[in-house]
């Protein structure tokens, strides 16, 4: 799913990129001067994101409407790629809402098998009224066949 954002970043101008654990950072400028290993490696060096911390969506949410509320407009398309698993932290679902309200069409691409969405520590069911779509997104088929549907 990088590759597909690296990709869609180099071919449109007016796509940005942002990453999160926890707090949210924008990484659009690693893709526009690295390729997609490097620019990776250095956005998660810079901004201290490891293997073996929690992922909190709620908070991630916040600072994006913190920082980067700015960029959304009724031109713009969200798109998280994201498996939803939020670790027992407050999904903060008023954040997502507010996100949602400002764009034109909000996009989660999920890389769990849908059957794990509606576990405990999962929260895409909780953002699902807020989203246009909502797919499965795990194999490369998948990938593709939402590719194919896209209309950017």
């Amino acid at each position: 799913m990088l590759l597909l954002l690296y990709r869609l970043q180099n071919r449109f101008s007016r796509i940005r990129s942002f990453i999160f654990v926890r707090t949210t950072h924008e990484i659009s400028y690693y893709f526009k001067e690295n390729t997609l290993g490097t620019a990776f490696e250095k956005a998660v060096k810079q901004h201290r994101i490891g293997l073996g911390q929690l992922t909190n969506y709620g908070i991630a949410f916040e600072t994006f409407l913190e920082k980067y509320s700015g960029a959304l407009d009724k031109d713009t398309t969200v798109i998280v790629l994201g498996d939803g698993e939020n670790n027992w932290n407050d999904p903060k679902v008023e954040a997502f809402r507010q996100i949602s309200e400002r764009v034109r069409r909000t996009i989660w691409l999920n890389p769990e098998e849908e059957k794990y969405w509606y576990s405990a520590t999962n929260v895409v069911m909780k953002y699902q009224p807020y989203c246009d779509v909502i797919r499965e997104c795990a194999t490369l088929e998948q990938l593709s066949d939402f590719v194919g549907s896209l209309v950017v």
